[in-house]
């Protein structure tokens, strides 16, 4: 009896502090109903997100993101090299901010990111003039650049609600996730994962907001930034061609003939450097990565490996690489060796991967099941966030404004039922009010919305894939980080239309 009564009064006050807090909100939504607008709450979002990356990355003590043996060929291309000498300190322990110069150019660019390094160099060789780097000047460049993005992404979502109060919680809830610390030590460093970021927070603020003014502006840097994107990785091609089948779609938005022939001819530039990327660039998947994708992908997957390997005409002896990484401890066989060379690696190229999933359908639901759970936290586990000047343990964590990366690693649901969700809730939230052809009002928002949400998802589910086909499970969480960054994009836009759509229930009453 004593605990009911307990219970009943416990009830009691939480009633009595939710109709409390649902007078204050109301009275504060009529206070600032003239006083506030996405674009203000957009601005508020760039300000404080711009402190936390000048605290976090040029202010001491630095931060940044070790290299895990991966920056080789990018210093090279951009004329860096290491200063120390002990190679504990340039590697997964400790984060290095300082390179020596061996002489770069502006020119002959192996990659788009190269060009964002190089444009770095040089500005801190005009400023210094002292034939060292120092990665904070690559920091601000991500940096600057990164903040319009903050502004269209929160602005949009904002305009998605009518009341201060939950345009509050949207910007609150962008500085949260965007402003991550794991994001924003990827600007001091040199994986290309900041530039993956960044245009993809462009392109999904940009799509979201065609329906306002300087729309041809608008287009232009959307093009730039699936260029970009496209041509940052030899991965990434496919987006160039993903976002020229936007322009493609764009073509039925508007009959004027400008208009039509502008979206050909931005669909072409896109497809065009789509291609340049497969057949220029330089692939990061190496023999190794090959040697995965069937030991860490087919086989890891299948639950009678002989007979996999059947599929590709590969004897079934192989069957013991099974689940076998050459990066154990006491790898079963290096993948250079000359047993694999003739009878397993001359058996399969990435296109019979793909068909092999395509025919086992279930092999390939286990294996993205996997990557959803490698990219919830886009942190590099092995990987340190100080200086060794710092004085921190190896491998050292900031655990300065890393509030999203600690919920989504302890909190967040780390299964392919995640990703699902998310993309039933895009299609029951914009589908309903999606039309093909309608170009006005509450339908072209809402057909850009979905379209959004869609090309994000695409954007990130490709890059999965590719890295499934190309490495099985062991580069997901490098290569699929756009993945990842994709779904707290689309979870960002979720929350505001649902908040949009509980305010509008609230006032029909």
């Amino acid at each position: 009896m004593k605990l009911k009564k307990r219970l009943l009064y416990i009830f009691g006050r939480f009633v009595s502090g939710l109709k409390f807090l649902l007078g204050k909100r109301k009275l504060l939504n009529f206070r600032m109903k003239d006083k506030y607008t996405p674009h203000r709450m957009a601005v508020a979002a760039i300000i404080v997100i711009s402190l936390i990356w000048i605290y976090a990355l040029i202010l001491p003590p630095y931060l940044g993101v070790s290299d895990d043996g991966t920056f080789r060929k990018t210093m090279e291309g951009a004329g860096l090299s290491y200063i120390q000498e002990d190679s504990s300190d340039m590697y997964n322990n400790y984060y290095v901010r300082i390179y020596k110069q061996e002489g770069s150019s502006l020119a002959g660019f192996k990659n788009s990111q190269e060009f964002f390094i190089k444009t770095a160099v040089f500005l801190d060789n005009l400023v210094t003039k002292d034939k060292f780097f120092d990665i904070r000047f690559l920091a601000a460049i991500y940096g600057i650049l990164f903040l319009p993005a903050v502004y269209l992404i929160v602005k949009q979502a904002c305009m998605r609600v009518t009341n201060f109060s939950e345009a509050t919680a949207i910007t609150a809830l962008g500085v949260f996730i965007f402003g991550d610390i794991t994001y924003i030590t990827y600007f001091a460093s040199l994986y290309p994962e900041a530039l993956w970021f960044i245009c993809l927070v462009y392109i999904a603020g940009i799509i979201s907001s065609l329906t306002g003014k300087y729309t041809t502006t608008k287009v232009l840097f959307l093009t730039l930034f699936g260029i970009i994107l496209s041509l940052s990785r030899q991965q990434c091609w496919i987006i160039g061609i993903i976002l020229a089948g936007f322009f493609i779609r764009g073509v039925f938005l508007n009959r004027s003939f400008l208009w039509r022939a502008g979206c050909i001819f931005l669909a072409f530039v896109l497809s065009i450097s789509g291609l340049i990327s497969f057949y220029l660039l330089e692939s990061d998947f190496t023999i190794t990565s090959k040697y995965h994708s069937m030991t860490r992908g087919v086989l890891f997957q299948a639950k009678n490996p002989e007979k996999a390997l059947e599929e590709f005409g590969i004897d079934s002896s192989y069957s013991v690489l099974a689940n076998t990484s050459a990066y154990d401890y006491y790898p079963q066989v290096l993948p250079e060796a000359e047993v694999l060379q003739k009878g397993f690696f001359d058996k399969y190229q990435p296109y019979d991967i793909a068909v092999y999933y395509i025919k086992h359908p279930g092999s390939f639901a286990g294996m993205m099941d996997i990557a959803v759970k490698s990219v919830t936290n886009l942190r590099r586990s092995f990987c340190g966030n100080y200086e060794k000047s710092a004085g921190m343990p190896v491998m050292a964590k900031s655990l300065f404004w890393s509030g999203w990366s600690n919920f989504k690693e302890r909190s967040m649901p780390k299964t392919i039922g995640y990703l699902i969700l998310l993309l039933v809730f895009i299609f029951l939230l914009y589908g309903p009010r999606y039309s093909y052809r309608m170009n006005i009002g509450k339908q072209r928002s809402s057909n850009l919305m979905l379209e959004m949400a869609v090309i994000t998802a695409g954007i990130g589910l490709s890059q999965a894939v590719i890295t499934i086909i190309m490495s099985g499970d062991v580069l997901l969480n490098q290569q699929g980080f756009l993945l990842g960054a994709s779904m707290d994009v689309i979870l960002f836009f979720i929350t505001a239309e649902l908040l949009s759509r509980l305010n509008i229930l609230e006032d029909r009453r």
